[in-house]
């Protein structure tokens, strides 16, 4: 097994390589697995546009979703590396505006301290607090849900205990490993005696898989919404009327606003600084159903939904793109 560990210099959580796959080590690979998957999702929320080649959309999302802010500036340094981006550390001293007057570049083989005239602060959202610290926390939630299902899932498959001599012992957990393996048993009449020695005990387990993956969509759900993004592991999503359904979407909305404010005040501010032309936007389709379809085609149109000519559903969508922007 390959170390699981994140990219160098960022935080990290590293599974041994080449150990047994005990229940912790399942645990460790299962939870970064879904860290992995979540940073992944995380980093594609916004699309920056005409950045400069020196730059790099990657790094610069990364360091936002670990860090909360980075730094943007001309390089003085005797490396001469142009218009770039980094990591920041905001040591004071501070305006009146709360706003640190020393801001040291950091990165690998690179520091240098700048200011508030020839740098930008780019902040992840308006309190500089890094996103992943929701995808860890929600996280450890998600996998601990799903391997809850997986151990459940099992007692499902074996809901009994055996009572047998201390002589079967061995070969009465080699036949249930092979009821978990999905193999078929077989007990010989030499093996069973006169089968006074061994005894079934059921567990009469309820099976619970549907209330415990709608848990595991409920965590899911709360963390995309954390991180501004719209999805559909929202329960009893398609009973919601619009009214509902838009309301309960608001604080996912407001957070990504947030971030994308935050980004677009960093835009204006480099394109001011440096006589650039650097734009960003989300990252995200808009969801369309019947219903809020049809409050669209009323709103924009006056006629419903089935009455609408090709023009007029056309300035829907175009009035949708323009409200979005």
């Amino acid at each position: 097994m390959d170390n699981l560990s994140f990219w160098n210099g960022l935080p990290n959580v590293v599974v041994p390589a080449g150990i047994e796959a005990t229940s912790q080590v399942l645990n460790q690979q299962l939870f970064m697995e879904i860290v992995n998957r979540c940073t992944n999702i995380a980093l594609s929320r916004f699309k920056w546009r005409n950045l400069p080649k020196t730059c790099n959309e990657r790094a610069l999302e990364m360091t936002l979703l670990f860090y909360g802010k980075c730094l943007f500036f001309e390089d003085k340094s005797s490396k001469g590396l142009g218009l770039i981006h980094t990591p920041v550390e905001l040591t004071g001293d501070y305006n009146i505006y709360y706003e640190s007057t020393k801001r040291y570049a950091r990165s690998f083989n690179y520091w240098y301290e700048y200011g508030l005239d020839d740098s930008v602060l780019i902040r992840s959202n308006w309190t500089m607090s890094p996103d992943s610290y929701i995808i860890f926390t929600y996280a450890a939630k998600i996998a601990n849900a799903l391997r809850a299902i997986d151990v459940h899932t099992e007692t499902i498959k074996r809901p009994f205990a055996v009572k047998c001599e201390e002589k079967e012992k061995q070969s009465i957990i080699n036949a249930v490993k092979n009821v978990r393996d999905n193999d078929i048993v077989v007990l010989t009449s030499k093996f069973l005696g006169d089968g006074k020695g061994l005894e079934v005990l059921n567990f009469n387990v309820q099976p619970m898989l549907s209330e415990m993956w709608a848990n595991v969509k409920n965590y899911l759900n709360q963390m995309f919404n954390a991180l501004g993004i719209q999805n559909q592991f929202t329960e009893k999503r398609e009973r919601m009327i619009v009214s509902e359904s838009e309301g309960e979407a608001n604080p996912t909305r407001h957070g990504m606003q947030a971030n994308l404010e935050c980004r677009r005040i960093a835009c204006r501010q480099i394109n001011s600084l440096y006589h650039t032309n650097i734009t960003v936007e989300a990252n995200q389709l808009e969801e369309f159903t019947d219903e809020r379809l049809e409050q669209y085609y009323l709103q924009y149109t006056g006629a419903p939904h089935g009455e609408a000519t090709n023009s007029t559903k056309e300035g829907v969508q175009n009035a949708n793109a323009n409200g979005s922007e």
